[in-house]
Parts: C-alpha cells; structure tokens; sequence
C-alpha cells in the first residue's frame, strides 16, 4: 500500500514536469495505473531528460505489476537507436531488486552488440544475477579467446561485482590472457574481489595466492588479510618509496653543497653506487648538468654508457635517455647493441626513443627489425624511431620498399578493436606519412574511418604527404568530421595539397552556417591565406570580390587585399595580366587599394583606409580613368572621419567646384558632429586648417566662413574651460599624497601645451596666495619645464615681485608662439 502511494506520488511530480496536467484528464476514462505507465513511458523515453531521471524512470517500471511496464522496458533494451534509452533501463535492473529472466537475453544482445557504449552497463545487469546461469555463461564469455576482446573486457569488470570463488578462479585464469585489455581488466577486478593492492598485475603473485586460498572459504579470506603478506608487502612498498625519496632530494642537496672542483668525483661515486636509486639519482643530476651547459667529463658519459647494462631496468631505461642526450660519437652503437640483448618491453621502448632521437640513419635497419615487435610499445617507440630518422636523413629506394613493408605487416597485427592497440596505430600511420609510399593510401583512406580520433588524425597527416593531389577528395570528406582536431587538420592538409582547386571547398568551411567552431572556421581562413599567398593574382582577386557580400569576413577580405596590394607594389611583376588587371601595373594597383581602402571604412578604420584610398586616386587620376573623382569622394571621406587635417589640402587641390562644395559640406557636418561629441581639439584643428587655406574659394559663402571662424572660436573656447576645469583639479592632487601627486603629474605631462596657459594661471595662483604650497609650486614647475624647455630659469627663493613678472614673460613667449586662429 505504502508502494503505491509512494509511486503515485512520484508519477504526479514526472507528468508534472513534462508539462501535462492531471486536472485535465478524467479519472473516469484513463485508470490511474495507467496515467502512472504512461507517465514514467514518457519519462524513460525523452532523450532531452537527464540519464539520472530517464534510469528512475526505468526503476519505478521494474517494480510495476503487469505486462505492459514489462513491455515498455524490453522494448527500451531493444532500441538500438536510442542507446542512452538501453542505458538507462540496463542500469535500473543492475539496481534492481529482483533477477527478471526475460531481460536476460535482451542484455545478452546488448553485450554482443557494436555498440561500445552499451556493452558495459549490459555485463553490469547480467553480472547482478545469480541464477539463470548467467554468471557461469558470463565467465565463459570471458574465458573466449576467439570472442571480441573489448566485449570480453568489459565482462570481465562486470564479474568484479560477483564476489565468489568461481569468479576469482577465472579472473585469475585470465592474467594470462592474450588480450591486454583483459589481462587488465581481470588485475583491477581481484583487486576489487579480494582487497588485495599489492598484488597489482603479477600474475604469480597472484596464482600463488589462489593455491593457497582456493581451498578456503570466503569468510576465511577476509580474516587472513588482515596479517596477510600483501598488506606487509604493501606497507613495504610505500616506505620504501619514501625513503626513495628522501634519497634523492638528500643527494641531491649534497652535490650542491660540495664545491664545484669536487662534484665530478661526488657523481662518479652516484653513478656506481650499489643502490639502484643512488644511481638514478646520479643519472638525473647528469640530465641536470647537460640542461646547466656544464660541461661533462669523459669518464661520466663512459658510465653513464655502462649503465645500459645495470641490473636495474629503471636505471637501464634513464641511462638509454642520457647517452642520446649527451649524444657523442659512441652513443648512438651503444644503444643499438644493447637493444640487441635487451630483454624488457620498457627498456627496449626507452632505447627506441634514445635512437630515435639521435636521428641517424645507421639506426634504421635496427628500428625496422624493431617495428614487428610483438610488444605494442616497443613497435610505436620504432615507428616513432624512424619518424624521426626520415626526418632528417632522406631514405632510399630501397629503404622506403623496406620501411613499408615492415609498417603494413605490423598494422595489419594490430588489433582495430583493442583501445591498447590505439597508440600504437596513431604511430604507424604517422610512420606511413614519412616514407610516403603509394602502397600506403588504401591504408590510411580506410584508417579515416577508424572510430579513434586520434589514429583519424594520425591518418589525414599522412595523407597530404603519401598522396599529394590524390589524396584531395579523402580530405574533403574529412572536413566534416566529428572531431575538431581532425577537421582541422583536413582543412590545412587541404591546402597543402589541394592548391586553388580547392579554395571553394576550403571557403565555404569558413561560413558559421557551415562551420560551427570558429577554431576551425579560422583554420580554412589561415588555409585559404596560404593557398592565396601563391596563387595568381587574378585568383587572390577574384576570391576578394566574393567575399564582399559576406560581413564575418571582413577582416579576411582586408588581409587577402592587402597581399594583393603588396604582391601588386613589386616592380619586377609583369603588367600583363587576365581578367580585371588587363590594363597596367598602377591601375591595377590603384583598383585593389581603392577595394581595400573601401573595405578598411567598412571596418571603421579610417586613417588606415586614407592612406589606400589616396594612393588609388593617384593612380586613377594618372590614368585619367574616369572613376578618378569618386575615388577622390572616397579619399576625402576617409580623411574627414579620420579627422585627418590632410582632408583640407585634398580638398584646396580639387579643380572641380561643384566636387570641393560637396566636400565642404561634408566637412561642416563632420565639424558639427565633433562639436556636438565635444572633441574640440579636432573642431580647432579642421576650422582653422580651413579658414586659412579654402577662404577664398568662390564656392564658399560668407555665411560659411563665418560659421567656420565660429565654430573654431567656440570650439578654443570651451576647451580651454575644460583645460582650466581640469588642469584646476590636478594641481589640487599634487599637493596630495605621493601617489595622487604622482598621477596627477603624468596626467598634466600627457597634456602637453594644452595644459600650458592653465598652469600658468595656477603658477600665479600659488605665488601670489597667501597660502600658497610650496610642494605645489615645485611641482607645477617641474612640469612645465619637462612640457618645454622655455620654461626654465624660475628660482623659487625669488621675490614674489620677480616670480611674478617671470610667469608674465612665459605667458606672453606662450602666447606669442601659439598657432593664430
């Protein structure tokens, strides 16, 4: 009865929230149980709900009576399109309270499935059974070599949550699996099984606890492992890291205490030591010297070359980074003839790493022989090896026939299924791109197929360098893969490869309507900016044109027309030309300037644009093309919202009357909106450049000259009450604290000569005061002599008298040199 309740409680809250109202559906005509399965149908199948919500859903069905929740769920199992929805239902049973054998066989399909994301929480709700069989078919799952070795992974963890003795005796079986990925799965499971850390991976550590335990009852192994060898093995094993370290940083502050004339025999003694962390510890203050510059003895590189043969791997393999380090003449036949008798995966992959970066080519049958490793770390340490090696030292005919067949008969041993496998794919297709053979591209057009982004990735770069031209419609269709990374690699491969042929593709992917992360939208930008830089001009034209129409492209459009303008501005390029530049180099130049400069007002960036757009009317002018005088409007445009004083004298040289009464207009509107933005300097600047230059124009009215001679007087005006207003308070600051005294100084320094008569003013303020300041008039004198150096000469133990009549001289040699209005 409680159950109930409860449940219908929870339905009301879930049709509430998908927005339905109960008020307006009759008891009468739909039966509670039935608005309740109704209700948690919806719930479970809306993708737009939470996984937690979508799996309480599926919980609440599971404890339904009757035939339809039950229906509702296998139906949920089987919806292979939805594989959140499988989810969802998959994790509630695993919760679930009771074993349903009628999801038994739906779970099992999900588990067999492709589907990677379902198959774990599938081996979850069959390992939850106890009868059936399930766990017995389970553990046979997980015992089948020839099965799918990530399905059987999963399993395995799944069993992790059974804890009895047929469970552990597979998964110690298992530590001898093949598969990577199980023999893992199946060490992290007894961890959880047992409770036993130590162990870790060994699996004779681990058969040799099963032998003694198997005979045992459960309850009698969690008694053991309270005084267990695991435990004291594992509380071993955590002092001695600490006392590792304590080692390293206690020899370490050694070796900088000691004097520098006795450091070399201080290392020599590290390096030799008995301990194989004293000898670490001396390899890594070697690292440290080489980072230092110090120079390194001969003795010391011979030892650290003896140590590719220390008993100790972890010294083995820092020693193998050290000699490639230090890189001298013997280092490269030391590394190769341990290799040769080196019988651990770490180490080997540590001196692959060591050759590889010596990059020497008397390496290569070695890292060759080295690529069909067994070992997936050893084999993409070669791989890497010979990346590295063809880098730098081109191969032959007959060394790239090699390199191929070594790579192609390794890829085809890896496991496309096996995550481990991944890394060591990602490095053979990058092997692939460095031989470059054509041998390689049905390889790597398949391996863009490949459901890791990263081998993707791997793919698309060598692609470009394998298939050149003909690799161009692969990386198209990469374009629009799911991952950014791998886009955008496509899109710069592309243009490698693709040339001018593929500036539509390469364009159209800088559109957000195409393109929705502006990363990649900025990679076909820098893509196409490359194709461009050598492409004919009448492309980089063309492709400027188009963009013209398109407001996010902008900023592109200015930088593809300024290289033009560049590429046009070399007198060695011939005039010839097809298209819009048939005519002569200037006229061509002055074309592209007049688009750029037009383009560079669009993005309000008028100065810069003045100076394309006077440089275009040049050379149409020359020309005496016929668009000359609306190239001139464009110009004078660009310098009036520049407010550039040049507009004036653009405008003084204009023959046509009726084309200077335009831009005389114009330059009163601009006038009038700067006033009315209170910029006055600029009013200032404009009205007088005008009043002295285009006064005698017979196309100025003397209304207009007026109204100029008014404008700039108002305009002195009020800047210089604005000056006095602030000027006023910044010698009030400097009679502050040093830090407000400081700033206001700066600020009065930035004014320049506009804050001169005002200072003056403030100067006889302070003399004449009978509370004057003296740290006020110091200072105001300071700043006028770094304003000027005019203003020098004041003696502040004067008479007021001559303080007086000094501040009047300044003021008149002010006066006296500044610009009539």
């Amino acid at each position: 009865m409680w159950r109930s309740a409860v449940n219908m409680m929870m339905v009301a809250f879930l049709w509430q929230g998908a927005g339905i109202c109960l008020a307006q559906t009759s008891p009468a005509t739909v039966p509670a149980e039935q608005i309740e399965l109704a209700t948690l149908e919806g719930q479970l199948k809306d993708s737009s709900r939470s996984p937690k919500t979508r799996t309480e859903a599926a919980g609440l069905l599971l404890v339904q009576s009757g035939p339809r929740a039950t229906e509702i769920l296998l139906a949920s199992l089987a919806a292979k399109d939805d594989p959140a929805l499988q989810i969802a239902v998959a994790g509630a049973i695993a919760a679930g309270p009771a074993e349903r054998k009628e999801f038994i066989e739906p779970l099992w399909a999900m588990l067999r499935s492709g589907e990677p994301l379902v198959r774990g929480p599938a081996a979850h709700a069959l390992a939850r059974y106890r009868g059936f069989g399930v766990t017995e078919k389970l553990i046979a799952l997980a015992r089948d070599r020839s099965a799918d070795a990530a399905v059987r992974a999963d399993v395995v963890v799944a069993l992790s949550a059974t804890p009895d003795k047929r469970t552990v005796e597979a998964m110690v079986g298992l530590l001898d699996d093949p598969a990577t990925a199980v023999r893992s799965a199946a060490a992290e499971s007894l961890v959880k099984l047992t409770n036993i850390r130590a162990f870790g991976d060994d699996a004779e550590q681990w058969k040799q606890w099963w032998r003694a335990n198997k005979d045992k009852d459960r309850s009698a192994w969690v008694a053991d492992l309270a005084d267990s060898l695991a435990r004291a093995k594992a509380a071993l094993e955590a002092d001695n890291a600490r006392l590792r370290d304590r080692l390293t940083a206690a020899m370490s502050d050694l070796y900088e205490a000691t004097p520098p004339a006795q450091r070399e025999a201080l290392l020599m003694g590290f390096l030799k030591d008995p301990m194989p962390d004293a000898r670490l510890a001396g390899l890594r203050l070697v690292d440290r010297r080489i980072a230092s510059n110090d120079p390194i003895s001969p003795e010391v590189r011979s030892q650290v070359r003896a140590l590719l043969a220390d008993s100790e791997g972890r010294v083995r393999q820092e020693a193998a980074i050290q000699v490639a380090t230090l890189a001298d003449s013997q280092a490269l036949q030391a590394l190769l003839d341990r290799l040769t008798m080196e019988d651990s995966p770490a180490v080997r992959e540590a001196l692959l790493k060591a050759v590889g970066q010596l990059r020497q080519g008397e390496a290569l049958p070695a890292v060759l022989a080295e690529i069909g490793s067994r070992y997936e770390n050893v084999s993409a340490a070669a791989a890497a090896a010979l990346v590295r090696i063809a880098s730098k030292v081109p191969l032959d005919e007959m060394q790239r026939r090699e390199a191929a067949e070594a790579i192609l008969l390794r890829y085809d041993a890896a496991d496309p299924s096996a995550a481990e496998d991944t890394p060591l794919r990602e490095a053979l297709l990058s092997a692939m791109g460095a031989v470059g053979e054509e041998p390689f591209m049905p390889v790597l057009q398949e391996a863009t197929k490949d459901p890791s982004a990263k081998v993707r990735l791997a793919a698309v770069a060598s692609l470009a360098q394998v298939g050149k031209a003909a690799a161009a419609p692969t990386l198209v269709a990469m374009t629009s893969d799911s991952d950014r990374g791998v886009r955008q690699a496509a899109i710069a491969a592309l243009g490698t490869v693709g040339g001018k042929e593929q500036l539509p593709v390469i364009l159209r992917l800088t559109q957000p309507a195409v393109e929705e992360d502006a990363v990649v939208r900025q990679q076909a930008w820098d893509a196409t900016l490359s194709v461009l830089t050598s492409a004919d001009e009448d492309t980089v034209f063309s492709v400027a044109e188009s963009l013209a129409a398109r407001g996010d492209a902008l900023a592109d459009r200015i930088k593809i027309l300024q290289m033009l303008t560049d590429r046009l501005r070399v007198p060695s390029r011939s005039a010839a030309a097809a298209g819009p530049f048939k005519a002569g180099s200037d006229e061509r130049l002055g074309l592209v300037q007049r688009r750029l400069g037009a383009a560079l007002m669009q993005a309000h960036r008028p100065a810069e644009a003045a100076v394309q757009l006077g440089q275009a009317y040049q050379a149409y002018a020359a020309q005496r093309n016929a668009e000359a005088p609306a190239v001139w409007e464009q110009w004078v445009d660009a310098l009036l919202a520049a407010d550039d004083p040049a507009c004036i004298a653009a405008m003084a040289g204009q023959s046509d009357e009726e084309a200077f009464a335009a831009a005389f207009r114009k330059l009163l509107g601009r006038l009038s909106e700067l006033r009315s933005a209170e910029k006055y300097p600029a009013v200032v600047t404009l009205a007088t450049e005008a009043l002295e230059r285009l006064s005698n124009r017979r196309s100025i009215t003397e209304a207009q000259r007026k109204a100029l001679q008014r404008m700039a007087e108002e305009a002195l005006a009020r800047q210089s009450a604005l000056d006095e207003q602030k000027v006023s308070a910044l010698v009030l600051a400097l009679g502050g604290d040093d830090e407000s005294a400081r700033k206001a100084a700066t600020e009065l320094q930035t004014m320049s000569t506009q804050a001169v008569p005002p200072l003056l003013a403030e100067l006889r303020k302070a003399v004449t005061s009978a509370s004057a300041n003296p740290k006020v008039e110091r200072a105001i004198v300071e700043i006028l002599s770094q304003i000027s150096p005019k203003f020098s000469n004041y003696d502040a133990s004067a008479s007021t008298k001559a303080k007086i009549e000094l501040i009047t001289a300044w003021s008149k040699l002010q006066v006296s040199s500044a610009p009539a209005h």
